[in-house]
């Protein structure tokens, strides 16, 4: 039986990865990566920096289209009315690498409980296909950002990014926005 991670590369699904490589055999789990070629690079690196720690390399699928591509060959902007995005370059990706597995598997993704729509709508899609999905995070009723609001994560991570500049470079520091920070 294959555990195959969802793996965005958000706090949530860096946290749900590494629990569930604590319950599994290390060559039974699978840390999927959609790639949307649209993200920012520091979000690649703290992927790869996640999965050094918890020792399990990520298996990355493609369309091969970035964001902005895929605008242009369907003439639109995405929605949530409208969201040929995520379909095309995340669940289609994602469905033309489960069906490459010969074994069983079970599918996880980093929600928590303050997301019981997401859930719903997740579950339903995927129940619907024939598999089974599981939320650790909701399960177990943690958030990554516990019981603080996301302004006080962002600054006191900020206030540690302040004190580790050398993990960005010079153009990204001339950003002067973390990722978190933007919101």
């Amino acid at each position: 039986m294959k555990h195959i991670c969802l793996f965005s590369g958000g706090a949530g699904s860096a946290y749900m990865s590494y629990l569930v490589s604590q319950k599994q055999r290390y060559e039974d789990v699978i840390l999927l990566f959609q790639d949307t070629k649209s993200e920012h690079p520091d979000a690649y690196r703290f992927r790869k920096q996640v999965s050094e720690y918890i020792g399990i390399s990520i298996t990355e699928v493609s369309d091969g289209r970035d964001l902005w591509e895929l605008i242009d060959d369907n003439h639109c902007l995405p929605s949530n009315m409208i969201p040929f995005c995520s379909r095309i370059l995340k669940q289609e990706q994602a469905e033309k690498y489960y069906k490459t597995l010969e074994d069983d598997f079970v599918l996880y993704i980093g929600y928590g409980p303050d997301e019981w729509k997401r859930i719903q709508r997740q579950t339903a899609r995927i129940e619907h296909a024939g598999r089974t999905v599981k939320y650790p995070l909701a399960e177990i009723g943690n958030t990554v950002l516990k019981d603080k609001s996301l302004t006080e994560c962002a600054g006191e991570w900020q206030n540690e990014l302040d004190n580790n500049l050398d993990l960005f470079t010079e153009e990204e520091l001339d950003d002067n926005i973390p990722c978190m920070c933007a919101l």
